[in-house]
């Protein structure tokens, strides 16, 4: 079978549609669990490998349906295309609800991506879907064990509890000279009835300090009190 050929000629008979649903559930699953093992180690939204592992299902399944109903009612291949567009349209909506949630970018390449592939298989392209989500696949495993999410580790944010009587505007400024390449101050808050400021910094430390060395600089001078240094969305060092 040609890469570029559907298996559909108008619309799918029971069998190609079973045959292409089960397909999009099989590839769902197992993106899913890539998913999983690839975030283990940071953690992860438990609602996300699920949504992973059911969004091609639903994406297929309204697929075959549009072009199912639009060629009953209008005989025209035209209007299947333009139906299987709306499923497109539909489901671009869906997920940006989905990013208007607390969600990383990354989730929401995984979910275009399988989503992506689950609308070719729709569309009958069925080894063309199944190569996509190889090659996806693959990529983000490749990108991974070649640490390529780690190049921006030194790009850190720093929460530091400090005093109501430190200027906190420039409290800082001699440890941030020795240890960063950059900062910037991004929020300020009061706690504890006013006794308390709450600061945001971000930062990038320079090459070869050590990060134990300077929590504990940042500690000495604000008193002891809590820090928090953000190394990665789900990981904070105390």
């Amino acid at each position: 079978m040609k890469l570029f050929e559907s298996i559909i000629n108008q619309t799918a008979t029971p069998g190609q549609a079973i045959l292409l649903l089960l397909v999009s559930v099989a590839i769902g699953v197992v993106f899913g669990l890539v998913y999983c093992l690839l975030k283990q180690k940071d953690g992860y939204f438990k609602d996300v490998p699920i949504t992973l592992a059911v969004f091609p299902f639903i994406v297929c399944g309204l697929t075959l349906a549009i072009s199912a109903l639009t060629y009953a009612y209008t005989g025209d291949i035209a209007t299947v295309r333009f139906g299987r567009l709306s499923v497109a349209l539909v489901t671009a909506f869906a997920m940006l609800k989905f990013r208007s949630q607390q969600r990383t970018t990354e989730d929401l390449t995984y979910l275009f991506g399988i989503t992506g592939a689950a609308l070719i298989i729709g569309m009958g392209y069925l080894w063309f879907g199944l190569v996509i989500f190889g090659i996806l696949t693959v990529l983000i495993i490749a990108l991974y064990k070649l640490g390529y999410p780690l190049l921006s580790k030194r790009n850190l944010n720093l929460k530091v509890t400090i005093p109501e009587d430190l200027n906190y505007e420039h409290v800082f400024d001699d440890i941030f000279k020795k240890y960063t390449k950059y900062n910037h101050l991004t929020k300020v808050k009061t706690s504890d009835m006013g006794t308390m400021f709450v600061l945001n910094f971000e930062i990038i430390l320079k090459p070869d300090v050590s990060t134990k060395e300077f929590i504990d600089e940042i500690r000495e001078r604000n008193g002891n009190l809590n820090v928090v240094l953000t190394v990665k969305k789900y990981t904070t060092i105390e």
